[in-house]
């Protein structure tokens, strides 16, 4: 509570401790890969399943009031012409604003929410290259990646610490870096399963990571192009603390991104005897809520 107090205002603080303790509503992701929004809607309706889009991202809808279980006896999910996906890990694709003929990098990628995101915004054309060290994750990268028909991916699997191995300088277009975190946005009090991991020290520990991560990666970015960072946090060590460490040891620039959203909030100045760098007001941050958990998300583009 005193991490929180020490970076929210109590109207901030008051609707964290509420959406931290209820359970969040069905987030889905139509796969445009192997069908559209139509037949998505009109199998819901059928099914008396509510729903309303999520109008700043493509493809992206809320379920009212059912559970997934429900949702997985649809011949819709079975047949992967929809994903479970978060609004918050739908978000920071919707930022890479991939063009044609572009080589794309997903370095941390399972279990393949956005690299398939991705691939479905490119129409299964160009190159997309996604990354995971652990080997059971990536299996099941790999089997997202085939069951949503996506043809355009490159799988690797690879300590991303290590990627600069692997290729060259200045190999790719744009880069997606949603690293690991401390996952604090996605902590749900009544279920000690998701927060058991938690302490001040496995923060310290990710952004530990992250920096060595970004620091092999950003090499293989080319001049002039962009990376998207994001997480699944609301550490501040971890997401403004990562983009002003960013801004002081490399040649990058902000890119602003906005998105109208009423969980939205402002950047984070400060925290304890810390401050963060002013380019920070560029970048996204959004708290728990009923409709989406907590993330981070910043765009940078090399010079």
């Amino acid at each position: 509570m005193q991490r929180i107090s020490s970076s929210h205002i109590p109207s901030e603080i008051s609707m964290l401790v509420k959406w931290l303790q209820e359970k969040r509503k069905v987030n889905i992701r139509i796969n445009t890969l192997k069908t559209n929004e139509d037949e998505v809607l009109n199998e819901l309706r059928r099914n008396k399943i509510k729903y309303k889009k999520f109008q700043p991202i493509k493809n992206c809808y809320i379920i009212e009031d059912t559970k997934e279980k429900v949702i997985e006896k649809l011949s819709i999910y079975e047949d992967g012409k929809i994903y479970f996906q978060n609004i918050s890990s739908q978000v920071p694709v919707t930022f890479l604003w991939a063009k044609e003929n572009e080589t794309i990098l997903d370095v941390t990628a399972a279990p393949g929410s956005k690299t398939s995101q991705i691939a479905a915004y490119m129409d299964n054309t160009w190159k997309l290259v996604a990354n995971e060290i652990d080997q059971i994750r990536f299996e099941r990268l790999s089997y997202n990646i085939n069951h949503l028909w996506c043809k355009n991916v490159e799988l690797i699997n690879s300590d991303a610490r290590r990627l600069w191995n692997l290729y060259k300088e200045e190999s790719f277009d744009r880069i997606l870096a949603d690293l690991p975190c401390s996952a604090e946005g996605r902590i749900f009090l009544k279920n000690h399963k998701s927060f058991w991991y938690w302490s001040e020290k496995n923060i310290l520990k990710h952004a530990k990571l992250q920096k060595q991560i970004l620091s092999s990666i950003i090499p293989l970015l080319k001049s002039w192009w962009e990376i998207v960072y994001s997480t699944c946090t609301i550490a501040p060590e971890e997401n403004e603390g990562i983009v002003t460490w960013l801004q002081e040891n490399f040649n990058l620039k902000i890119v602003p991104i906005e998105m109208e959203y009423k969980y939205i909030k402002k950047w984070i100045i400060g925290f304890w005897d810390i401050n963060y760098h002013p380019n920070c007001k560029h970048t996204l941050r959004c708290l728990p809520s009923e409709e989406t958990e907590g993330f981070y998300i910043a765009k940078l583009r090399k010079k």
